[in-house]
């Protein structure tokens, strides 16, 4: 019978093998054991792995980026993003169009666009979106298939 720290031990020898974090079935695969001996001491496989001093890995079987270093890596593109473009005003639509992001991603590290920018020291174009609502402003917004049956 394996102790707690006998499988933990035998998870941090699966990291050794090159791996950045280890699976179930990378686990299965090299020690030959079965999974009811981790499943003795912990009801989690990425609780087995967090003891274990690893990463684990998040449901699609990718490692998780930390919110500090999601943030750094999104702060890199979007300045790139205005040296390329000569700018310090940012639009979304452009950045979208050029660098593709997830919004998600965005609103994880930041919460919202504009602390995103004014972490990476640039401005949004917020002049298009204030004209939009001043011009809009107690009006619904409509479906352009609507307002042209409206005009008919």
């Amino acid at each position: 019978m394996m102790t707690r720290e006998q499988v933990l031990e035998t998870i941090r020898k699966c990291k050794k093998n090159g791996r950045d974090a280890v699976s179930i079935k990378q686990f299965i695969e090299e020690t030959g054991l079965s999974l009811a001996r981790v499943h003795r001491y912990y009801n989690y496989w990425n609780d087995a792995v967090r003891d274990a001093g690893l990463r684990p890995l998040d449901v699609q079987g990718w490692v998780p980026t930390p919110v500090a270093e999601l943030r750094k890596k999104l702060i890199q593109r979007v300045r790139r993003f205005a040296k390329e473009w000569g700018t310090k005003t940012v639009d979304f639509e452009n950045f979208r169009n050029f660098m593709p992001t997830h919004e998600r991603w965005i609103e994880q590290a930041f919460g919202t666009w504009s602390a995103y920018l004014r972490a990476a020291g640039l401005r949004g174009n917020h002049k298009r979106i204030r004209k939009w609502r001043d011009r809009h402003k107690g009006t619904k917004p409509v479906s352009r298939r609507r307002a042209v049956r409206q005009k008919k």
